[in-house]
């Protein structure tokens, strides 16, 4: 659904009447903005196959004795991690580190024989075959892939990239904001009522589109035989 019908869509919700001037264009859209990136966060939570903004990739060299590097900075989420180290060895999907593995020597002392990693605000901090101060040089080391932020809707055609049939969310819970603020208590809570049954049929989706990812349900029968000796039979329900 296109901006143009958002907003006059949550102006209906709102006040009943889609040419109303009483809840303004900008107003409108801020609320929009806002319940779209809710909505996004909601997807991922539902599916981390999900994706909204492309896969991209920052590709970084990896610095003598340095294990912090700066993340992307417009992710909205980062997907993966791929680390090479040493030069000789090929990248490699990093793990996030167990910090129950760290002993009492502390983060620049740890070592491991996989790369790992961690997210710190606006940065990554990597962790390799190295103690900190031994890590070596590694041209293109580092491989960040991510999730850009989004665009905010802004033009009359703008759509947003959530599927079709849930746009109408958007326009509830911008409604929904308007009515909390004026105190319109009735069509405030029904409001709140439609966008949660709306948000939980939006996360079943979201878990279930990918059709090729059904659950696979094993069942075993074992057939017990003299001596405490059995056997197994098993079938795969997809």
């Amino acid at each position: 659904m296109i901006l143009t019908n958002l907003i006059a869509q949550a102006r209906y919700f709102a006040l009943g009447d889609s040419t109303s001037s009483d809840y303004a264009d900008t107003d409108i859209k801020r609320q929009l903005n806002s319940a779209y990136n809710q909505l996004i966060v909601l997807m991922f939570s539902a599916s981390k196959e999900w994706q909204s903004r492309g896969n991209n990739s920052q590709t970084t060299d990896i610095t003598v004795g340095n294990r912090q590097y700066s993340l992307p900075s417009t992710f909205l989420r980062i997907s993966r991690v791929e680390i090479k180290y040493p030069s000789s060895d090929d990248l490699v999907r990093a793990v996030a580190i167990d910090y129950k593995n760290i002993n009492y020597h502390g983060l620049d002392k740890y070592v491991t024989g996989k790369p790992e990693f961690d997210l710190k605000g606006d940065k990554i901090d990597i962790f390799v075959s190295a103690e900190t101060a031994d890590i070596e040089a590694v041209s293109g080391g580092l491989v960040i892939w991510y999730e850009n932020e989004l665009t905010e809707l802004s033009g009359a055609s703008d759509e947003p990239d959530i599927p079709e049939p849930y746009s109408r969310l958007l326009a509830q819970m911008a409604a929904k904001d308007y009515c909390g603020v004026n105190s319109m208590g009735e069509r405030y809570n029904w409001l709140g009522k439609e966008i949660e049954k709306g948000e939980s049929s939006l996360v079943e989706f979201i878990a279930n589109r990918n059709e090729a990812k059904k659950t696979s349900i094993q069942f075993r029968k074992e057939n017990y035989q003299a001596g405490g000796e059995y056997g197994e039979q098993s079938w795969n329900w997809n």
